[in-house]
C-alpha cells in the first residue's frame, strides 16, 4: 500500500482473451479501495464549567479517528474553538499518528493575540462549537463530520418549589403571612447583592413580597423565603372573607435577575 488515498481497485477475468464467450464485455468487476482517516469530534467542554463574566475559559475537545487507516505522523491535528461562530481559540500541538477507533483529548493551545482562554464578556447564552482538521492539513473518508456545537446557558433559573402560608386555616380576619421556597435549576449562581423578588398574590392582587434575600443562590441550591412587606407597609394579607382564594407568587418579579429560562417563575 503506497499512500492514504482512494485507490480504484478491478479484477478482470479471461485476461488475455484465451476463451471465446458469449459476452466479452462482462469479464471486468471494479470498487474503490478507500484506505483514509476521519476524524470527527464526540466531546466539546470548558473549565471553569460554570464561568461568570470576566472569567478565562478553556476550551478542550475529544477527537476521534472512525476511519481504516491511521492519520499521519507529524502533520498538526488542528481544532479551532469557536464561541457564537468567532475564533475563541484553538488547539496545534498534536501531531502524532491517531490509530482507527483512537480518541485523543485535545486543549486550546493558543488563540487570537497569544492567549489560549476566551474572556467571558457576560452572562448571556453563547453558542459554542469546535472544528477538527481546522484548515484541511489531513485527507479524510468523510470531510463533512469534522464540527460539534452546543449551547453554553450560563444563567441561573429561578422557580417556585412550594409555596405556603400561616395559620395554615385562616379564619376571616386573621393576618396570613405567605412563605415559599425557591430554587435554582440553572447552571449559574444567583448573582450577589441583588434583590431575590418575590410577589405574592391573592387573586391576582398583590397581597406582600419578599425583598430581603441578596445573597447569591447556588445552582441546585434552595432558599425559604417569607413574606418582608406588602401593601400598606404590612407583611401580612389581611384574610377578608370565608371564601375560597387563589393564592400565587412570583419570583424575580421586577426583573433583576438574567435567568436562562423567564417564563417559569410563576407557583399557582
Amino acid at each position: 500500500m503506497p499512500d492514504a488515498e482512494i485507490h480504484t481497485v478491478s479484477a478482470l477475468v479471461d485476461d488475455v482473451d484465451r476463451i471465446l464467450e458469449l459476452n466479452e464485455n462482462n469479464n471486468l468487476i471494479e470498487t474503490l479501495l478507500v484506505n483514509l482517516p476521519d476524524l470527527t469530534l464526540t466531546s466539546l467542554s470548558w473549565s471553569p464549567e460554570n464561568p461568570e463574566p470576566g472569567d478565562l475559559v478553556l476550551f478542550s475537545a475529544t477527537i476521534k479517528n472512525i476511519g481504516n487507516s491511521p492519520t499521519l505522523d507529524g502533520i498538526t491535528h488542528g481544532v479551532k474553538f469557536m464561541v457564537d461562530n468567532q475564533t475563541a481559540s484553538w488547539s496545534a500541538s498534536w501531531r502524532q499518528p491517531i490509530l482507527p477507533g483512537e480518541s485523543v483529548a485535545i486543549t486550546a493551545s493558543n488563540g487570537p493575540g497569544g492567549n489560549m482562554h476566551w474572556a467571558m464578556p457576560d452572562a448571556e447564552i453563547h453558542t459554542v462549537s469546535a472544528l477538527v482538521d481546522d484548515v484541511d492539513r489531513i485527507l479524510e473518508l468523510d470531510e463533512n463530520n469534522n464540527l460539534i456545537e452546543t449551547l453554553s446557558v450560563d444563567l441561573p433559573d429561578l422557580i417556585f418549589s412550594d409555596i405556603s402560608w400561616s395559620p395554615e386555616n385562616p379564619e376571616p380576619g386573621d393576618p396570613v403571612l405567605f412563605s415559599a421556597t425557591i430554587k435554582n435549576i440553572g447552571n449559574s449562581p444567583t448573582p450577589d447583592g441583588i434583590t431575590h423578588g418575590v410577589k405574592f398574590m391573592v387573586d391576582d392582587q398583590t397581597a406582600s413580597w419578599s425583598a430581603s434575600w441578596r445573597q447569591p443562590i447556588l445552582p441546585g441550591e434552595s432558599v425559604a423565603i417569607t413574606a418582608s412587606n406588602g401593601p400598606g407597609g404590612s407583611m401580612y394579607w389581611a384574610m377578608p372573607d370565608a371564601e375560597a382564594h387563589e393564592v400565587n407568587a412570583l419570583v424575580d418579579d421586577v426583573d433583576r435577575i438574567l435567568e436562562s429560562d423567564e417564563n417559569n417563575n410563576s407557583l399557582w
